[in-house]
C-alpha cells in the first residue's frame, strides 16, 4: 500500500411567458487550446490528476483521491481518455413540461460526449488547466515487463473503430472519438456503480466508459494474450455503507454548483436555469434540487431521466457498487479493497511511484477536446 505523502487529477424569475419560448444553452467553457511544449510522459504511461468537481467529491467521500486518469501515447504525442462536457439543460419549454421533472437533458446523460477520445497536447492542456483547479498531476509508467510499450501502441481495442467528429468549438479541428461495434463510446456515468465488462475489454451499457475503466479496458486488450499477463484489473466492491455518503456528496456537489454557492461544471447550468422563469413555468423556483437528484439517479441505476430522489436513496441503501477507480489503477488503494500493486488482478501501472509531469517536449500544438 502506497502512502500519499504530502502530494496534493475530473467535472450552473422573472420573465414573461413569451420569453420562456426563447432560450439558449449556458455559455460553453473553452475546449480548445495550445501548449508551448508537450508533456514528458512516456508512451504507455498512465497520467493521474485531481481537481475539484462532482467526480472528485464522489471519490473523496469514498476515501479516494485521484479524480481523473489518462493514457499517454508518448512525449509530445496523443492522449486517450474518457470524459464529458457539462450536461446541457432540457430544451423542452412547455408549461409544467418535462423540463420541470428532468431539467438536465436525459438523452445526453444516456450518451454523454465526447466520451472515449484520443486528443492532442493542446487539448489535454486546456482540459487540465483551463477551467478547473488542478491540485495534483503525476504519471506512472507501464509494466516493466512490457519494454515495447504495447499498451501505448494499441490504438484500437478489439471491436473498436475511429469515430471522428468536428469540434463543437472550432469547426477546423477534428476530435478523434472511438466506437465499439459501430456505436460511439460515450461517457458512462453508471460505470461508477457497475463497470460491467469493461475490464474484460467490453464497454458498459450502451457502450459507456469512464476514465479509469477505459484504462482497465486498454490493459486487457493490449496485454491480455501476452505471456505472464497477471490478469485483468480487479474491481473494487463498495458496500452500501460506503456509497451512501458518496451519493450524498454527488447530490450536494451538483446542487451547490447549480445554485452558485461553489464554482464548478454546473455553475453555468444553474445560472441558465435562473433565466427561464422556472417559478412560472414549473411552479418550482429551485430546479437545482431536481437536477441534482437526476444526476445521482443516473450514477446509481442508469435512470438518467428521473429526478425522483427516493429512487437513488433506495438503490444506495441496498446495493453494492463494483467498479475501478483512478486510485485502483494507480494502486493508491489506501482503504485496502482495491486492486493489488502487483501480481494477479493488478494494473500494469501499479508498480510505479508518482513521477513528475513536465511540459518540456516538442513544440507548440493547438487542438480541441470536444
Amino acid at each position: 500500500m502506497r502512502s500519499r505523502g504530502t502530494v496534493i487529477d475530473g467535472m450552473p424569475v422573472a420573465l414573461s411567458i413569451v420569453a420562456l419560448l426563447t432560450w439558449s444553452n449556458p455559455a460553453a467553457a473553452a475546449k480548445c487550446g495550445s501548449t508551448a511544449a508537450g508533456w514528458n510522459v512516456p508512451d504507455g504511461a498512465a497520467v493521474f490528476s485531481q481537481s475539484t468537481g462532482p467526480i472528485g467529491s464522489v471519490l473523496a467521500a469514498l476515501g479516494e483521491y485521484r479524480s481523473h486518469s489518462m493514457l499517454s501515447r508518448g512525449p509530445d504525442g496523443w492522449v486517450t481518455h474518457a470524459t464529458s462536457i457539462t450536461p446541457p439543460a432540457n430544451s423542452s419549454r412547455g408549461f409544467l413540461g418535462s423540463e420541470c421533472s428532468a431539467p438536465i437533458n436525459s438523452s445526453f446523460l444516456y450518451a454523454s460526449t465526447p466520451g472515449l477520445e484520443t486528443i492532442g497536447q493542446g487539448a489535454i492542456y486546456q482540459y487540465l488547466y483551463g477551467d478547473s483547479t488542478l491540485n495534483f498531476i503525476a504519471y506512472q509508467s507501464g509494466a516493466r515487463s512490457d519494454p515495447n510499450d504495447a499498451i501505448g501502441n494499441d490504438w484500437l481495442a478489439t471491436g473498436m473503430t475511429w469515430a471522428s467528429v468536428t469540434s463543437t468549438q472550432d469547426t477546423s479541428q477534428t476530435v478523434w472519438g472511438q466506437a465499439y461495434n459501430g456505436t460511439p463510446i460515450h461517457y458512462g456515468w453508471y460505470q461508477y456503480m457497475n463497470l460491467q465488462g469493461a475490464a474484460q475489454g467490453v464497454p458498459g451499457v450502451n457502450t459507456g466508459l469512464v476514465c479509469s475503466t477505459s484504462l482497465a479496458l486498454w490493459q486487457h486488450d493490449a496485454l491480455g494474450k501476452s505471456a505472464g499477463y497477471p490478469g485483468d484489473v480487479l474491481p473494487r466492491t463498495y458496500a452500501p455503507s460506503a456509497i451512501q455518503p458518496a451519493a450524498n456528496a454527488l447530490y450536494n456537489a451538483v446542487y451547490n454548483e447549480c445554485k452558485g454557492t461553489q464554482p464548478g461544471m454546473f455553475s453555468s447550468f444553474g445560472a441558465f436555469l435562473q433565466t427561464i422563469a422556472t417559478c412560472a413555468l414549473c411552479f418550482d423556483c429551485d430546479l437545482c434540487d431536481e437536477a441534482a437528484d437526476q444526476m445521482v439517479n443516473c450514477f446509481a441505476s442508469n435512470n438518467c431521466g428521473s429526478s425522483d430522489g427516493s429512487k437513488w436513496h433506495q438503490v444506495v441503501r441496498s446495493t453494492s457498487a463494483v467498479s475501478i477507480s483512478p486510485d485502483d489503477v494507480g494502486c493508491w488503494n489506501g482503504n485496502g479493497t482495491g486492486a493489488p500493486c502487483s501480481g494477479p488482478g493488478s494494473s500494469v501501472w501499479g508498480w510505479d511511484v508518482d513521477e513528475a509531469v513536465q511540459w518540456n517536449s516538442g513544440g507548440n500544438q493547438y487542438s480541441c477536446w470536444d
